[in-house]
């Protein structure tokens, strides 16, 4: 028996953003006009080559040409390539000796439009500020996200619903057939809609036909009971642009393996490890996590942690494998998860040192104070954050937005004994490192403090050493970070490098 039900995927809206606030020039209109130039300059009119979009980006957005390749690494990132595809490109641009031999490479480079337009929308989503919606800008007749409580919180997850149903139009207008293109979301009801561009809405939906399964959007476009009600023609193979709308927004609803199903279901109170005793130790406050991994496909497994206080808690591959990991205002704890993790976002924390195994994604901080992280990450974003130290490997060059002070980056010299293997298994080869590349978005050039003087650390007791005085000049040194030497100490209770650095010593 066919059930089916779709939901918003999470991933896309929470590490889409490039630049905050993004180009006020990014409109639909601009987007249209983008369909255009690939139409008319290219010979695929479903592929986006880097130049094309950095000339676009450039003259007509007005957007920074090093954030234009942001742009494709974040997506690139999102759209989850092969281990194999990652180290080719590893193993490729590491051959480049030169600025110009490294543009080639970038110059190869496509990328499918229907999607990255579907990217470029989640960045407009800053613009139109997802707060300020209400619940009356959800479309007449569709579901909607149900509430909890008589009294609304108002989740991420609700928001994004909102978000998406408020821009469907405009967002299908886009990815209609060239010869139906209407240029606005007045003429659906005239426009057809080819399976190419609904494989490309699975970047932002998916959803299950069984009620246990995840399949992608376009298997459930095609179950023979739900042909009719969106508009499918087996004889053009297209579907129709205004019955696929209400389709959509008649069976969109919550995600049963979201973060708000995840705290709904199951809640746990976490058991840190005792502190010594004495007169003058802060008593733990013990915070609560919830995880679904009892119930949830691999690839929508979450564990969460929440408002847990001078707690130090060590996590590892049996417990926290292949799960995208949540830390959210947490205050002086320590957390080792020393296993292959989906993605991290750490929110609102103070205090709090993160010990991570390799991130198959993105790694994002935000609105968080006095924070060290250790990681080896696809890719890294920060935001509103202070006085905090991020050592990492990354293959992308650190994402810095708005409202950043006083940053320390420094190279990830943590040593585990499946770090290798777990890196193999995601394709990061720790040969093509960028973690002293950062790109800084004007927004958050123009939000920084003035860089901190003086290159030496200090560590908190318990760790073994202090690190070099080294410094790396960069022209972004003004942008309210600063660089470390690679004599990094690890943290207490890994097997670590040695004072002289090294990924891989042991």
């Amino acid at each position: 028996m066919e059930f089916p039900k779709l939901w918003v995927r999470s991933e896309p809206f929470d590490f889409a953003l490039v630049q905050s606030p993004p180009s006020q020039r990014l409109t639909y209109q601009a987007l249209r006009k983008l369909i255009t130039a690939v139409r008319s300059k290219s010979h695929s009119s479903d592929l986006l080559s880097f130049p094309l979009w950095r000339s676009f980006a450039v003259n007509r957005l007005q957007v920074a040409e090093e954030l234009a390749w942001a742009y494709f690494e974040s997506y690139h990132t999102l759209t989850e390539q092969s281990a194999a595809c990652r180290r080719q490109w590893s193993e490729q641009f590491t051959q480049c000796r030169t600025d110009e031999e490294q543009d080639s490479l970038h110059r190869l480079v496509k990328v499918s439009l229907p999607k990255f337009l579907l990217f470029l929308v989640l960045q407009m989503s800053a613009n139109m500020s997802l707060r300020s919606l209400s619940s009356q800008d959800v479309a007449p007749g569709s579901r909607g996200p149900p509430l909890q409580s008589a009294t609304p919180k108002v989740t991420e997850e609700f928001l994004q619903i909102q978000f998406l149903l408020k821009e469907l139009p405009q967002v299908l207008s886009l990815l209609a057939a060239p010869d139906s293109f209407g240029g606005g979301a007045s003429g659906l009801a005239d426009m057809s809609m080819t399976d190419t561009s609904v494989e490309a809405l699975a970047f932002l939906l998916e959803g299950t036909s069984d009620g246990r399964s995840v399949v992608p959007l376009s298997d459930i476009a095609h179950l023979q009971s739900q042909m009719s009600l969106n508009g499918y023609s087996k004889i053009t193979r297209a579907f129709s642009v205004a019955k696929f709308q209400s389709w959509v927004s008649s069976l969109l609803g919550t995600n049963p393996y979201g973060v708000d199903a995840c705290i709904a279901k199951r809640r746990l109170h976490i058991a840190g490890n005792s502190p010594l005793p004495g007169p003058h130790v802060r008593p733990l406050v013990i915070g609560k996590t919830a995880t679904n991994r009892a119930y949830a496909p691999k690839s929508h497994r979450l564990l969460l942690f929440s408002q847990v206080s001078g707690q130090t808690l060590v996590r590892d591959s049996a417990d926290v494998g292949g799960c995208g990991i949540i830390v959210k205002r947490c205050h002086h704890t320590t957390i080792y998860l020393l296993a292959p993790l989906r993605f991290v976002r750490v929110e609102r924390c103070r205090g709090v040192t993160l010990v991570l195994g390799v991130v198959q994604n993105f790694v994002k901080l935000s609105h968080c104070q006095d924070v060290k992280v250790y990681t080896v990450a696809q890719q890294l974003h920060v935001s509103d954050c202070s006085d905090s130290t991020l050592y990492m490997s990354t293959p992308c060059r650190p994402l810095l937005l708005y409202g950043n002070r006083n940053l320390t980056l420094a190279p990830y010299s943590t040593f585990y004994p499946r770090l290798q293997e777990d890196m193999a298994a995601v394709g990061l080869t720790g040969k093509l490192d960028r973690w002293d590349s950062p790109v800084c978005s004007a927004a958050a050039t123009a939000a920084a403090a003035p860089a901190a003087s003086g290159t030496g650390f200090n560590f908190a007791a318990g760790n073994a050493g202090v690190s070099s005085g080294m410094a790396f000049s960069s022209p972004t040194a003004t942008s309210g970070f600063n660089f470390a030497g690679a004599g990094v100490a690890s943290p207490a209770g890994t097997a670590a490098a040695g004072a002289s650095g090294g990924m891989f010593a042991n």
